[in-house]
This record gives structure tokens, C-alpha cells and sequence, in this order.
């Protein structure tokens, strides 16, 4: 695909890209322009909105207290009414309500009943449960004992505050109808416990004061009471925002539900502890802020046709030096090295012209000049590097070295060198030579000879070579970078080092094994080495020297020849070649070796 385009680029004249390099950039710069005047316009907007809507919530919430403390002063009016003291001693000592209590009582709530539209009814309870209510209480039947036994397992551990819950009652008309319970203990002058008392109430009363916060359909409201239970709410939309934790008394906050976002604000009374909260839907915002990025956006497509225009009405007289400039190149190439170009201009693109001339009349005696000049140091850097790399030069060298070392009587040293040597000439021979794995091992127990004078007794040795395979024919160092990998990543913190060489037949293949107690690898690491993860190639380059061992093996043997890591951190690492068992080797065709 990148091949495509940079061909497809690559054809286009100069004209066209330039339109097309000013129009990707002006699209591009709209593009970014408005998303972030989008961005910042819905930032600025949201912040906005959420004070308004903290503000707004605050005071909706100051006009519940209000109301609240209007239905506690007026259960206040009703528990310390002496007619109801007087009926509730009398109906929890046994002695029985007389006719004209019961009367006087009835005028009494009723008249507290008419005075507050609010109330739809109210329930008294003495101890033993049994119920007292006005007259003009009757829309609703009596508690259920679900319900009332509910609500005395809520004022248990009151001590006279009012307590607030939402529950459905059954009219008279056998209709359920959603409303807000309020009750309290009902105490003696001796702080003693008489009943209770259940005020029930008309959720609009609450309504009126809530339904300021709603403007729009969307827009939600939760009323809680002090325990955080839902008393009243708009809607049937589950929002997470809102029932507030009791951290903070005023808190706004964001949230999405089914793909829409809200802003909301929650207010928590000091006084009552009730916790109101609003949600309003950003969708309005959302599609206004939109506006301002397709505004921009259209700007900026208006702008790359204006700058269209203007590239096409002055890209003419631009170009045309250029265009001559093209030709002369062109000409140049060719082999005209006498054409000039003609410059009627005296601007930047006549400089050019100019120079290109100055440089045509040099051209021929440059190119000549330098051409000989490079054949000639090459010549000698060729002459000098062969001089350098002479096998004979470093063979006598090291022959000398050795017989030297056998004059002074030191045969270690000198035993070394023989082995140097040994590798070096085993090393430098052409890579068509023919080994054996006989061959190949010496080369190996000359390397370990030179290890073995490094390391002396930390380095422990082991080849085991079974005699129908020495004379199997294998490539040349094959061996010798797994060995080396050995010493060069496996030994570098190891105290006592062990490396353990085995070559034998199985299943008509000759198998190799190099084994070593070095840190081993983890499995990530030799999957890269084996070309199964290319995610990192940081350890690959390490490790060059076996997939030069790998690739030549799938080069040269081809199919049922591979080479396997076993390891293990900490526990060492096994490396096992599987190779053909027959004489000769010969280059195989593979479609595809990668």
C-alpha cells in the first residue's frame, strides 16, 4: 500500500502537489481547529451549566427544609396537644377511652387537617398497636402490618426525630397511590413511650417545590431522606450520581446513561440530612457545541477552494523557470553537457539557473577527475586490506610465535597458539571445502582449549562423539557460534561452568546436542531466537550468530533439518540440531526460506 501511494505521489506534477499538500493542511488545521473549539466551548459551557445547576439545587433544597420543619412543627402541634396525651395514658393504662375523649380528639386533628392541604391523613398508635385517626383521614384504609411493622422497626432506635420514607397505600376506592410517610415516637412527660404517630402526605407538595429543577423532558430528580432511601423521584431512569455518600454536603458530577450525558449536582441538608440531586441532559449542549465544528469546517473547505484558485491563477508564471530548469536537467542527463538554460529573470529561481549553468560547464572535468581519482584509492584500500588479511602472513606469524614459545620450554602457551592457528587456517578456508563433524569438533576442542587456559578448573568439559558419525559431512562452523553463544551469554555470571558436546545417529539423522549450566533464556527470548516472535528484535541482534546457524541450515539441508532450544532460567540451556545422516551436502531450491 505504502509502495502504491509513493508511486502515485511520485507521478504527480509539482502544481498538483502543491494542491493537494495546501488542501490536506487547511482541511487538516480546520479539522483540529474545530475539534478543539468544540472541545473548549462544551468545557467552558459544562462548567457553566453545573454552577447554575449546583445553585439552583441548593436553593430548591433550602425550600425542603422549609418544609420540612413546617410538618415537624406540625406533628409538634399534634404530639403535645393535650387531648391527644390524655387519650393515649388512658388507652395504654387499661382504663379505656371514654366517648367524649374520642370526640374531642377527632375535632382537634380535624381542624389540624384542614389548616395543612399537605396532609392526607394521620395515624395514631398506642403501644399495643391500636389505631386512633380523624374523620377526615379517610382516604386512606389503615396500615397494613407489613407497613406498620416496618415502621416501628424504624422508630426503635429513634428518640422522638422524625423519620421520612416513601411507600403505596390503598384508597378506600381500592386504588394504590404512591405517597411520603412521616413519623415519629410519640413521648410522655416522663419521656416514656406512648405510641406513634404516621403522618401521610401528598407527593405533590413536594412536587410543586421539585419540579422547578426540571426544564427539559430528560431532566431527572431524587429526593433522599437521611439514611440515603429514595423518597421521591421523577422518573424511572436509574442514575448512579445521585444518592451522594455523606463526604460532601454540595457536589457536581458527570455521568452517561444509555449513551447520553448528563450534568448533575447534589445538595445534602445540614439540617435534615435529606439529599437532593438533579440530573440535566447535555445532549442540547452537545449538539450546539457541534455547530461551531462544522461552521469551522465548511470554513476551512471554502478556504482550500479559494486557495485552489490562487495556486492555479499564479503556479503558471512560478513554474515555468522551474519547467526550464527540469528541462536542462533532463538534457544534461542525456549527455548534453554544452546545453544552458535561459534566465529572464533576476529572483531566487534566476540564481539557480545561473548555477546550474556555472556547474554544466565543470561537469565533464569533475566527473573525470573524480573517476580516477576514486579507481585509484580504491585500488590501493583493496591493495592494503589483502595485505592485511594474508593467511600466509598470519599463519607465519603464529608458527613463529610457537617456536619461540617451544625454545623458552613454555608448551602451554605454545600449544595455545598451535590451536589459534588451527582455527584461523580451519577459518579462512573457502566455505565450498568439505568437513566432517570429526573435523568440525576439533576446530571446537581447539576453542575450548583456549576457554579452558582462561577459565582453568571453573570450566568442565564434556564431548562424547559416537565413532559411525565422525565421518558424516557437515557445514563448516556450524558448531561454533552455538559454542561460543555459550561463554559469550550463558557464562558471564556463572562461577562453575559445564559444557557438555554429543553427536549421534537416531532415526537415519545425526543429532547434536550442545548443552551448558548458564543463566538459560525465557521462553520470549527463544521464541524470538527461533523467528516464532518478532515483537523485539533488541535480542535477536545479540544472538546473531544462530540465526546465521539456523538460516544456513534451512538454506542448505532444507525440510527435516531444524535446530531446537530447550531453556530454562537459571537451569542452563540445551541446543539440538537435527541433520541429515547421509555423505554430501548440496544447495536446495526453496520457494521460501523466511
Amino acid at each position: 500500500m505504502r509502495t502504491f501511494v509513493n508511486r502515485w505521489i511520485g507521478k504527480m506534477r509539482l502544481q498538483t502537489k502543491m494542491i493537494v499538500s495546501v488542501s490536506l493542511i487547511l482541511l487538516i488545521s480546520s479539522l483540529i481547529t474545530g475539534y478543539l473549539s468544540y472541545l473548549t466551548h462544551l468545557s467552558i459551557a459544562e462548567k457553566e451549566i453545573s454552577d447554575q445547576i449546583l445553585q439552583k439545587v441548593e436553593q430548591v433544597s433550602a425550600r425542603i427544609d422549609l418544609k420540612l420543619d413546617e410538618l415537624y412543627r406540625f406533628s409538634n402541634s399534634i404530639l403535645f396537644h393535650p387531648n391527644v396525651e390524655n387519650l393515649l395514658s388512658a388507652s395504654n393504662s387499661g382504663e379505656g377511652v371514654s366517648y367524649n375523649d374520642i370526640m374531642t380528639f377527632d375535632q382537634v386533628l380535624n381542624k389540624m387537617l384542614l389548616d395543612n392541604t399537605d396532609v392526607y391523613s394521620v395515624h395514631i398508635y398506642n403501644n399495643a398497636g391500636q389505631q386512633y385517626k380523624p374523620t377526615h383521614s379517610y382516604q386512606f384504609k389503615e396500615l397494613n402490618r407489613q407497613l406498620y411493622q416496618k415502621v416501628k422497626n424504624k422508630l426503635e432506635s429513634t428518640d422522638g426525630e422524625m423519620i421520612w420514607m416513601s411507600d403505596n397505600l390503598t384508597t378506600y376506592e381500592g386504588r394504590n397511590q404512591d405517597v411520603i410517610i412521616a413519623t415519629r415516637k410519640i413521648k410522655s412527660n416522663r419521656l416514656e413511650d406512648e405510641g406513634m404517630l404516621v403522618i401521610v402526605l401528598n407527593v405533590r407538595s413536594l412536587f410543586t417545590i421539585l419540579s422547578e429543577l426540571v426544564v427539559e423532558e430528560s431532566d431527572t430528580v431524587y429526593l433522599y431522606n437521611g439514611e440515603h432511601e429514595l423518597i421521591y423521584k421523577n422518573t424511572d431512569k436509574e442514575m448512579t450520581g445521585g444518592s451522594g455518600n455523606g463526604s460532601q454536603l454540595s457536589t457536581v458530577f458527570k455521568e452517561e446513561v444509555n449513551g447520553t450525558r448528563y450534568l448533575g449536582a447534589t445538595v445534602q441538608s445540614e439540617k435534615t440530612g435529606f439529599i437532593l440531586s438533579s440530573h440535566s441532559s447535555m445532549a442540547k449542549l452537545h449538539e450546539k457545541s457541534k455547530m461551531i465544528f462544522n461552521v469551522i469546517v465548511v470554513s476551512g473547505i471554502v478556504s482550500i477552494f479559494i486557495a485552489v484558485l490562487l495556486i492555479l491563477f499564479t503556479s503558471h508564471r512560478l513554474l515555468r523557470p522551474i519547467k526550464r530548469l527540469l528541462n536542462g536537467m533532463r538534457r544534461v542527463r542525456e549527455g548534453q553537457l554544452d546545453y544552458r538554460i535561459e534566465v529572464h529573470s533576476s529572483d531566487e529561481l534566476s540564481y539557480i539557473g545561473n548555477s546550474f549553468n556555472s556547474m554544466t560547464e565543470h561537469v565533464s572535468k569533475l566527473i573525470e577527475d573524480v573517476y580516477e581519482k576514486q579507481l585509484m584509492q580504491r585500488e590501493a584500500e583493496l591493495t592494503a586490506l589483502q595485505a592485511q588479511l594474508n593467511p600466509h602472513f598470519l599463519y607465519n606469524t603464529l608458527d613463529m610465535l610457537r617456536s619461540k614459545l617451544y625454545l623458552q620450554d613454555d608448551y602451554e602457551n605454545a600449544d595455545l597458539i598451535v590451536s589459534l592457528s588451527q582455527m584461523l587456517r580451519y577459518s579462512l578456508e573457502p566455505a565450498s571445502t568439505r568437513s566432517t563433524l570429526k573435523d568440525e569438533i576439533k576446530q571446537i576442542q581447539n576453542y575450548l582449549l583456549l576457554q579452558k587456559a582462561r577459565y582453568e578448573e571453573e570450566l568442565e568439559i564434556k564431548i562424547e562423539i559416537d565413532e559411525d558419525v565422525q565421518s558424516c559431512h557437515i557445514l563448516r562452523l556450524l558448531l561454533q557460534p552455538i559454542v561460543e553463544n555459550a561463554f559469550v551469554h550463558g557464562f558471564y555470571d556463572q562461577d562453575e561452568k559445564r559444557i557438555s558436546i554429543r553427536g549421534f545417529k537416531q532415526e537415519g539423522h545425526l543429532i547434536i546436542e550442545i548443552s551448558d549450566n548458564g543463566c538459560g533464556m525465557k521462553q520470549e527470548t527463544v521464541a524470538r531466537i527461533l523467528g516464532k516472535n518478532t515483537s523485539s528484535m533488541a535480542d535477536t541482534k545479540k544472538r546473531i550468530g544462530i540465526h546465521n546457524v539456523i538460516r544456513r541450515i534451512e538454506l542448505v539441508y532444507g525440510e527435516g533439518s531444524f535446530l531446537e532450544i530447550e531453556s530454562e532460567e537459571g537451569k542452563g540451556t540445551k541446543v539440538r540440531m537435527t541433520l541429515p545422516f547421509e555423505g554430501d551436502y548440496h544447495l536446495v531450491e526453496k520457494r521460501d526460506v523466511s
